[in-house]
């Protein structure tokens, strides 16, 4: 058996972060963001843009302040404690993980064949 490492180091990270950008943000999505925004779709792109920096500096803060394995789910524990309400979060979060990228597919192949 190998002795592979089970960390990421900043530029598997990266390369993650942008591997996920340029595959679903710019080849799924721009043919049906010009056909919905037309002219603001570089507008658009934009604020998705800083939306997304802001995202991630939060995420890169808390990571800092909670160093612990877990993302978002630590954060949402620490914020409210381990309870109804932060299982219910981490529940949807999953879901929301888990569910989103289908509905997006979904979504697309019921415009393309409209």
């Amino acid at each position: 058996m190998s002795d592979v490492s089970k960390q990421i180091d900043l530029l598997g990270a990266i390369s993650i972060g942008i591997g996920g950008m340029v595959g679903g943000g710019i080849f799924a999505v721009l043919g049906e963001a010009v056909s919905l925004a037309h002219g603001a779709t570089a507008i658009a792109f934009i604020v998705a843009g800083l939306v997304a920096l802001l995202t991630s500096y939060s995420y890169a803060k808390l990571s800092v302040a909670y160093q612990q394995s877990g993302g978002t789910v630590v954060f949402i524990d620490n914020a409210f404690g381990h309870n109804l309400l932060s299982g219910s979060i981490n529940v949807m979060l999953w879901h929301t993980y888990h569910d989103t990228p289908r509905a997006n597919a979904v979504f697309l192949l019921l415009l393309h064949f409209q």
